[in-house]
């Protein structure tokens, strides 16, 4: 079988998009499809870097880079205009390279103008989706071979709709668990870090928009003994994150953008990790399936996490992980204290998430995925 994977996106990127994209078609290839991933010829933040290297993905599929029209740095003066510009081009560009390919399978991630593009590629196209789709799109997922959903919640509301059930697969993201499962004490790691063996770390990682709840934790953070540090490893801070319109507490640290082979240092260095959501935003508190949420599994570190719908469908309280009130800045730094005052108990919540990721690994989810292609 052959897939040809389709995506608007900078590769490599600090978004976690690009993360997942290249383990998705990793997991495919190992799964005996032979994939091509089109992307844009764009400019990246990482640009000399090798995308299969960055993310510690084998080479064991195609990237090729496509035509468009790239003015994203003139964003300044054009205001949204060189977005669009991209999104239209690549979307022509790729309309074009898909008709000259033989392939099976057409896939590619929601983008809102490469939808309109592809749906007329009946009967092979198969459409991943992340948050909720607009109804818009939702009355052309007939036209689609597959519907790929990260939550439950997407998978309900799409179940509803006439003649797309059987279409639907409810794939959640996943972890190379041998990337974050390193051969690093938390003692080693800290020393690699430059933190002190005995300090008290709360580590929390990813991007600091304001749906994912990121808020809370900086309230928590003034809420908890000046002696514990919160650590935020993540990229630029977005313009409506609360971290460029707050004061920060003295004893919260951005250490920045880290690549992805760095990120399970710091994981490994946490006395706990700290995942937030809000049910304030339905992208965060039903739409979302993160990332983190699964490194942070894989680390052997304890979580505490925000008690939302999405978050819930891994993680149970008092089993894998300690679950708190989503938006209860209290009742977070309540739950970071607790962890940090029982060492018996987060290493067995620990101990228990470990074992639970195995079920989320890449090559599972695309087993999934390719199943469901053959049945449909």
């Amino acid at each position: 079988m052959k897939l040809l994977y389709i995506a608007n996106e900078r590769i490599p990127t600090d978004r976690a998009n690009g993360l997942q994209i290249m383990k998705t078609c990793e997991a495919f290839a190992k799964n005996g499809i032979g994939v091509e991933l089109f992307l844009p010829n764009r400019k990246t933040w990482a640009m000399n870097e090798d995308p299969f290297e960055y993310y510690r993905v084998d080479p064991v599929f195609t990237i090729r880079k496509i035509p468009c029209i790239d003015l994203i740095p003139y964003l300044s003066f054009l205001g949204p205009v060189p977005y669009w510009l991209i999104a239209v081009s690549f979307s022509l560009s790729a309309v074009f390279y898909a008709a000259s390919r033989k392939r099976d399978i057409l896939y590619f991630r929601h983008d809102p103008i490469l939808f309109w593009f592809l749906i007329f590629f009946r009967r092979n196209c198969v459409g991943e989706f992340h948050f909720l789709a607009r109804k818009a799109y939702q009355r052309f997922f007939h036209r689609l071979k597959l519907v790929v959903v990260i939550n439950r919640a997407a998978k309900e509301k799409y179940d509803a709709i006439p003649g797309v059930k059987e279409k639907v697969v409810w794939a959640p993201d996943g972890v190379s668990v041998e990337d974050f499962d390193i051969k690093l004490s938390q003692s080693q790691a800290r020393l690699r870090l430059g933190i002190g063996e005995k300090d008290r770390i709360v580590v929390y990682t990813g991007h600091f928009y304001r749906w994912k709840g990121i808020d809370t934790l900086i309230k928590a953070a003034s809420l908890l003994p000046k002696n514990i540090l919160v650590l935020l490893v993540g990229g630029e801070t977005p313009q409506d994150s609360p971290l460029s319109k707050e004061n920060l507490p003295s004893n919260i640290k951005k250490v920045g953008q880290k690549k992805y082979a760095e990120v399970p240092v710091y994981l490994k260095a946490a006395d706990v990790l700290v995942l937030t959501g809000t049910k304030k935003d339905d992208r965060s508190n039903l739409y979302t399936s993160p990332l983190k949420l699964f490194e942070y599994m894989a680390s052997g570190s304890p979580i505490v996490a925000s008690d939302t719908a999405a978050i819930r469908e891994v993680l149970e309280h008092k089993k894998n992980a300690w679950l708190v009130s989503a938006d209860d800045a209290r009742a977070l730094s309540d739950g970071i204290m607790n962890m940090l005052g029982d060492s018996k108990l987060n290493a067995a919540l620990a101990a228990q998430a470990r074992k639970d990721v195995e079920n989320y690994s890449w090559e599972k989810r695309a087993v999934r995925i390719i199943q469901a292609v053959i049945a449909e």
